[in-house]
């Protein structure tokens, strides 16, 4: 069977609709009332104008009849979007006009309460405020300021109608200027900060998770938080899954917590209602007058309030026909499945048999709605449509696939089942069918063919089955009881006039006895348990199976026939299993589906809560469109238990995009961070696939089928070679991407590995000359013989001449020559190795350095210049005096670069083939010729604190080299009695090789002498990988400066592993502090312990990956650094354990690093060199940023791109100056003038 999907549906089904889906909020006769008379007791506590008796009445009244047919609808409001349920008008619209059919049902909008109190028909004005309220008040339901139709009910709601109290102490009047007001803040209160069922999307990373213990098991919930209270969110199942579920359900702490959040809100927002219009009213008092109302004028109100009247009144005969019209049509619809049944089941002896009876049962059924929904009529409008379209539920659902009968059963008939007489004078409705006469006190008819009745009572009349059939050959249930008409005119004929179905799913049965003699007594034999004694009406209870009873009349006086009734017990609703489905996210329009059970049934099915239809075990769904659905079915047995299923998912169309993060133009090594992220509106992104190309080769497979959205790239990459990555996302449907754009990055040489431009003189002052300085980092010299320069103004503006030569790390200084010598602007700079009349442009310039063959080496661009590499230099706060200086390092800073910094003489290495980032701005240019300082470039670049830098990437021998020059290497010690080893053990490390322990006696060992100060504190790192989960401590480090006669550290700080965590003491004489992480480290993964003290706080922190993980107050303070030793246990006291796993990167800074430092040397992802790489900002997270470095002018440039440059001002009668007055500051220029 296909069920094809309706793409819209007509007005009819839609009338009919309303009586066929519900769609639940509070409870309108217990939630609505409470929260009406909360609010009105909150109005009446602070107003003037209290309400009456009467008038409360009113307005509850409103609140409940607000919900009836088909006003409920309208009952929707979605902030975010403005609109309604499924494109109706909203809430917050339906309360300023109830125009249209359903408004029909009575117009209670604001103006229309207004215009009811001007004229004064108070009690529609009163009632009106009431179905505002209720309006209000679901605007405290999540679902419904979510717009989820949530048919089948809504847990809150659900909770909320059997637990819902109102605590007016919670609740608070809210003034309001206007209703609309109320809609809006309710409904975004509600939105923003609740969920309902079918609207769970939380980002389950931003929530706390909270866990609870219920009845011995655990409970886990997402919390949040408004104006610092916090509150249970959602309920979480699976909570440690990779796709944790959350869920709103009946959980009763959760729904505890939406109640006390919301319903106060519902109440105060309420009683600003009932306050708004009784604000109203008094100005519609004030400005009435006698006078104004003319004759007319009364005329037409009184018209107008009949006319109004007669909608209220129609309004209020559909809410109370709303039952009603459900039990009618759902009874309607379930007979006609009821028939179906029986001829699925039962059926006739031929085809021809089966036609004419379902015609036969099509015609009672439609007579039935006929006579049924007649009475909607009278109800209006509404009431035509349901009458029409109830006939359509009646034809339209009698599809039916019957069993064949045996032809044996036709005529298989006892005179024992004729024994009924029919009664006389009775009426004929039908061919086979009477009615019994008027004056019978039976409302049941007879059927002329078996004589055997019973019927279903809905509505208003009955309706007939069909006589049930044979079930097996050896038990033989009928229609009536069986009766031995064979009696002598002595004898007494016993009936059973009440008896149960002959498929019966109830466990009890009902009988009721007569004879054809009074006064009698009767006798039953129950499953030939034996006659005994009973009263004319029993009621049996029997298990499930096949059971007869047995009855006659006792009589002393005469005999009596046994009347016989067989039936069956089935109370077992089937077991119904969907065995083949769609995929919870689907990529076909298509869904096929397969049931089974363990029993013969009749299966119906609903695509998303439509009515049912019949279906078969092998159903198909077609032309499904994007969206979400609810597939369910149901298995009927022949005793009418049923059981149901669902399965609900998702088709998804549309194929996800993905975009690539960009990255810098070049990076010094790999390691560098590569994010990306995928957009997929309906089922969500499931997994990536990335690929990877270096130097524009073939693309290579790096990541597939992974749910990551970030990586470090940290494949080895020569220095040079460039690389491209490309992302291609997969939805949960299987809908696949495109492949992204292609981000591409390439990996420095650093230092360069050809001459670069060092430094621009472009603007000079007081026409003196302009300059360009070169510099070569390489080891070796290089020839400029033949070599150009290039600028925007000329094409080989500067031709060098034969036997210019770059000294290794040197610099090389081209002057121009102005008027035919060199004019410096500062007679302390040094003079050039070559001058030549140049032109270089002072504002979006460029000049490119070329060699010999003309290929271009280096080049520069500035402001808006058309060349440059990748980005120009940013020329904002530039001014005349100032030069472009290129970077030693990509950290290098104006601060770092000039007289004193630590990259004053580190050279001018720095080149990323990107121009805003390789050059720095300088106030105080400082050219440099080839007989200046060698400056080379290290790529490691320590600081004075930096006591010592250990890689452990010794291939071989028992040393390990200290990076920095401060000599600190350190020597292998072993105890060759005790296991221990001649020589390091080496491995894979975290970036080159690494040292593997194994709770030998052997260690690093570096002696200190003289002893180190760490007078401020100590910052001490290294990468561990390890499996340890001893509860002893085992030894990373020490460092101390004591040792007692056994050569065992007395006062120290150490590095341990315990029980899988980093812990960390410090012991001055006998007092020993500890701190151990949070985090464990013991999973086999190479991680970065940091640990720092700080001498002068009085803190001891450990730092896992970056993050800080404990904090404690110290009492202690530091050792000496006398000895640093790595990976053993000396023995004594405390017990430990020597270390077992690999070490690698460790590093001794004798300063307190800052917590962001640590975190930049983590995320940095390279050996620690010293130089500690800080992200730099984006230009738009800078609003300015003012160097003060101008030293002329009254304006203070800003440097950011911004352009918001300060303008001087100055009061001269007060003695203001006229400019600001510079000098000399912490970089470069200041303002001195305060």
């Amino acid at each position: 069977m296909v069920l094809r999907r309706a793409i819209k549906l007509s007005l009819a089904s839609i009338v009919l609709l309303f009586f066929a889906v519900q769609v639940f909020s509070y409870d309108n006769l217990v939630i609505h009332p409470a929260l009406s008379l909360g609010a009105i007791e909150i109005y009446n506590q602070q107003a003037s104008r209290k309400l009456t008796e009467e008038q409360k009445n009113w307005i509850v009244q409103g609140s409940i009849d607000e919900d009836a047919d088909p006003r409920y609808l309208n009952h929707f409001f979605d902030p975010t979007t403005g609109k309604g349920l499924d494109g109706r008008i909203s809430a917050k619209d339906w309360s300023q006009n109830q125009d249209g059919l359903i408004g029909m049902t009575g117009d209670y909008s604001e103006a229309a309460i207004l215009d009811n109190y001007k004229i004064g028909n108070y009690h529609r004005a009163y009632q009106g405020i009431g179905h505002m309220l209720h309006l209000i008040q679901d605007m405290s339901v999540p679902a419904h300021a979510r717009n989820d139709s949530h048919p089948d009910g809504d847990p809150f709601e659900n909770w909320s109608k059997i637990n819902g109290r109102v605590n007016l102490n919670k609740a608070k009047f809210i003034n309001l200027e206007s209703v609309s007001n109320a809609f809006d803040d309710l409904a975004r209160y509600s939105n923003n900060n609740f969920l309902s069922k079918d609207t769970v999307v939380i980002d389950y990373g931003k929530h706390e998770l909270k866990t609870e213990v219920v009845d011995g098991k655990n409970v886990y919930y997402t919390m949040n938080e408004i104006d610092k209270t916090t509150y249970r969110l959602a309920f979480v199942k699976y909570p440690d899954s990779l796709k944790p579920i959350m869920q709103i359900s009946n959980d009763l702490k959760l729904n505890l917590d939406y109640w006390n959040m919301l319903h106060p809100k519902a109440v105060g927002y309420s009683a600003g209602v009932i306050d708004y219009f009784e604000r109203k009213f008094a100005e519609i008092d004030e400005n009435r007058t006698v006078e104004e109302v003319s004759f007319w004028q009364k005329t037409k109100n009184y018209f107008t309030s009949t006319k109004n009247e007669l909608e209220y009144r129609t309004g209020e005969t559909i809410a109370y026909l709303r039952g009603n019209l459900h039990y009618s049509v759902d009874s309607i619809a379930g007979y006609a499945r009821d028939f179906g049944q029986n001829l699925g089941f039962f059926g006739e002896a031929t085809n021809e048999t089966i036609t004419k009876v379902a015609e036969k049962t099509s015609e009672t059924a439609i007579k039935q709605t006929d006579i049924l929904i007649n009475q909607a009529k009278n109800a209006g409008v509404l009431g035509q449509k349901i009458y029409s379209d109830g006939k359509k539920v009646i034809q339209s659902n009698v599809v039916i696939k019957p069993k064949k009968a045996q032809a044996s059963d036709a005529g298989n008939t006892t005179n024992e089942q004729n024994s009924l007489i029919l009664v006389p004078d009775a009426e004929i409705i039908r061919d086979d069918l009477i009615l019994p006469p008027t004056n019978s006190s039976s409302s049941l008819p007879y059927e002329k063919t078996s004589s055997g009745f019973k019927y279903f009572s809905i509505g208003s009349g009955p309706i007939f089955q069909l006589p049930p059939p044979v079930l097996s050959p050896t038990s033989t249930p009928t229609t009536t009881p069986i009766v031995n008409t064979t009696s002598t005119p002595e004898e007494i004929i016993t009936s059973i006039i009440k008896y149960p179905d002959s498929i019966s799913s109830s466990s009890e049965a009902e009988f009721i006895f007569s004879a054809s003699k009074s006064g009698v007594g009767f006798s039953l034999n129950f499953d030939d348990s034996g006659w005994q004694s009973v009263h004319k009406e029993v009621t049996i209870t029997a298990a499930d199976g096949e059971h007869t009873l047995k009855v006659k009349a006792i009589d002393p006086a005469a005999s009596s026939t046994i009347a016989v009734w067989n039936w069956r017990i089935d109370t077992q609703k089937p077991q119904l299993d969907i065995i083949d489905k769609p995929s919870r996210y689907s990529s076909s329009t298509s869904a096929s589906f397969q049931f089974q059970t363990d029993e013969l049934v009749i299966y119906s099915c609903s695509l998303n809560q439509e009515p049912l239809l019949f279906c078969g075990p092998n159903t198909m769904i077609e032309d499904l469109i994007e969206d979400s659905y609810l597939f369910e079915v149901k298995a009927e047995d022949r005793s009418g238990n049923f059981a149901t299923s669902s399965f609900e998912w998702l088709v998804d169309l549309t194929k996800p995009n993905v975009i690539l993060a960009n990255l810098e133009s070049s990076y010094i090594q790999t390691g560098f961070g590569l994010n990306w992220l995928g957009e997929d509106e309906q089922s969500g992104v499931d997994v990536y696939s990335l690929q990877k190309q270096i130097d524009l080769g073939e693309w290579e497979d790096w990541f597939s089928e992974t749910n990551a959205t970030s990586t470090i790239f940290d494949l080895p990459i020569e220095p040079g070679q460039s690389i491209a990555f490309r992302a291609k996302a997969s939805d949960k449907a299987f809908n696949l991407s495109d492949w992204s754009h292609e981000v591409k990055t390439k990996i420095l040489k650093f230092p360069a590995d050809h001459a670069v431009i060092s430094e621009l003189y472009i603007d000079e002052i007081n026409q003196g000359s302009e300059w360009i300085e070169l510099y070569n980092p390489t080891d070796t010299e290089i020839s400029l013989t033949g070599w150009t320069i290039d600028t925007k103004a000329n094409n080989k503006d500067i031709s060098l001449p034969e036997g210019a030569n770059i000294p290794p790390h040197g610099f090389y200084l081209i002057g121009d020559k102005a008027d035919n010598k060199w004019n410096p602007d500062s007679e302390s700079w040094s003079t050039p190795n070559y001058n030549e009349t140049m032109s270089l442009t002072n504002t979006d310039g460029w000049v490119k350095l070329k060699d010999i063959t003309g290929k271009v080496v280096d080049g520069a661009g500035w402001g808006n210049s058309n060349y440059f590499e990748d980005k120009a230099i940013n020329t904002s706060g530039f001014l005349e005096g100032y030069s472009f200086e290129r970077k030693a390092y990509s950290s290098s800073t104006l601060e770092l670069m000039s007289s004193g910094g630590e990259h004053q003489f580190s050279g001018n290495g720095y080149d990323s083939d990107n121009n805003e980032k390789d050059f720095i701005t300088r106030s105080f240019p400082t050219p440099e010729n080839s007989s200046a300082r060698i400056e080379k470039t290290d790529t490691e670049n320590f600081s004075s604190d930096d006591v010592a830098v250990w890689h452990l990437d010794e291939s071989e021998g028992k040393v390990a080299k200290d990076s920095t020059e401060n000599g600190g290497d350190m020597g292998w010690e072993y105890n060759p009695y005790a296991g221990g080893r001649n020589l390091p053990e080496k491995s894979s490390g975290k970036f080159d090789l690494a040292t593997k322990f194994r709770q030998n006696p052997e260690h690093y060992l570096k002696n200190f002498s003289p002893e180190i100060e760490l007078t401020d504190g100590v910052t001490v790192g290294t990468w561990i990988k390890t499996s340890l989960v001893n509860d002893s401590s085992s030894r990373v480090w020490w460092l101390g400066d004591t040792r007692n006669y056994a050569d065992i550290p007395q006062n120290y700080l150490k590095l341990s592993i315990k029980n899988g965590k980093a812990c960390l003491s410090i012991k001055q004489k006998f007092a020993e502090e500890n701190l151990c992480s949070v985090e464990s480290v013991n999973d086999n993964s190479w991680h970065q312990i940091v640990v720092r003290v700080d001498n002068r706080e009085k803190r001891m922190n450990v730092f896992i990956d970056g993050e800080k993980q404990s904090d404690v107050r110290l009492a202690n303070k530091l050792p000496k650094l006398a000895f640093f030793s790595v990976g053993y246990n000396e023995g004594g006291s405390p017990a430990g354990i020597s270390f077992d796993g690999e070490i690698d990167e460790l590093f001794i800074n004798k300063s307190v690093i800052s917590d962001n430092d640590i975190i930049n040397i983590y995320q940095s992802n390279k050996p620690y060199g010293g130089e500690i790489i800080i992200p730099e900002l984006e230009a738009a997270e800078i609003v300015a940023h003012y160097k003060f470095d101008e030293t002329r002018g009254n304006t203070a440039m800003d440097s950011s791109e911004n352009n918001y440059n300060l303008n001087w001002q100055f009061n001269e009668w007060s003695l203001g100056a006229f400019h600001p007055r510079w000098s000399e500051g912490k970089y470069d220029g200041s303002i001195f003038n305060f």
